[in-house]
């Protein structure tokens, strides 16, 4: 990933890094898929990158 790429870095208190390429939770979820033998449809991918409380409960509860 280039710096130059991106006109600033965004970090929350702890570190994490919150803007991301959009293109990148798509990607994630594509690699741990194929790890995992299992696809991700992009509502599932977005509601477990980006969900809060139970939506990410009730996508994992559906796999």
């Amino acid at each position: 990933m280039s710096s130059s790429a991106y006109d600033f870095w965004l970090f929350d208190l702890d570190g994490t890094l919150v803007d991301v390429d959009p293109a990148y939770p798509r990607r994630v979820f594509d690699e741990v898929g194929d790890r995992l033998g299992h696809g991700f449809t992009e509502r599932e991918a977005e509601v477990l990158w980006y969900g809060v409380g139970s939506a990410r409960e009730e996508v994992l509860a559906e796999l």
